[in-house]
C-alpha cells in the first residue's frame, strides 16, 4: 500500500510539475523544435560565418519575434561565448561568464549539457521581445551543429494565463 501512495505522488508529481500544454503550446513546440533543426541544416549549408549573421539578423527568416535562434559556442576558448542572437546583440561576441546574473549561468550550464549530450528541451524564463521584454515562462529546445563548436536553440513563451514554472 505505501508503494502504490509514493507511485501516485510521484505520478501526480510529474504530470503536476511538467507544463500541462494546451493545443496553442503544443503548436508552439512544433514550431520551435522545427526552427532549430532548420537552423541546423542552415548553418551545414551555408556555412558558420553565413549562418551566424542569418541568426542574428531581427529582421531575418530565423527571426520570427516571439521564435528565434540563438547560438552559443560549448567547446575550447570561447566557451559560454553568444555567437549570434537576434535582439541581444550586446551579447555576441561576450563571455557570458562576465554576465553577473546567477540563473543566466546556471540556464547556459544546463543548455550546455543538453547539447553535448545532443539535444532537447529545457525549461527557464527570458525576457519577452514581444511583450516589452516582460519575463515569462520559455521552454527552449537546443540542438548541437555537427563538426562545430556550437549549438542553436530557441524556445517559446508559455501560455501564460494558465502556467508558471514550478
Amino acid at each position: 500500500m505505501k508503494k502504490l501512495i509514493i507511485n501516485l505522488m510521484i505520478l501526480f508529481f510529474i504530470s503536476t510539475s511538467v507544463f500541462a500544454l494546451d493545443a496553442i503550446d503544443l503548436e508552439h513546440k512544433q514550431q520551435t523544435e522545427a526552427l532549430v533543426k532548420d537552423a541546423v541544416s542552415h548553418v551545414l549549408k551555408v556555412g558558420r560565418e553565413q549562418a551566424l549573421k542569418d541568426f542574428s539578423d531581427p529582421k531575418g527568416t530565423f527571426s520570427r519575434g516571439w521564435l528565434y535562434i540563438y547560438a552559443y559556442n560549448f567547446k575550447g576558448k570561447q566557451d559560454n561565448y553568444c555567437v549570434a542572437h537576434p535582439y541581444k546583440h550586446d551579447f555576441i561576441g561576450k563571455n557570458m561568464d562576465d554576465i553577473n546574473r546567477h540563473a543566466f549561468h546556471e540556464l547556459l550550464t544546463i543548455m550546455k549539457m543538453v547539447a553535448k549530450n545532443g539535444g532537447g528541451w529545457v525549461d527557464y524564463y527570458w525576457e519577452n521581445p514581444d511583450k516589452n521584454n516582460e519575463v515569462g515562462a520559455k521552454m527552449g529546445y537546443v540542438l548541437p551543429v555537427p563538426g562545430e563548436d556550437f549549438y542553436v536553440g530557441s524556445g517559446y513563451y508559455l501560455n501564460t494565463k494558465t502556467k508558471t514554472l514550478l
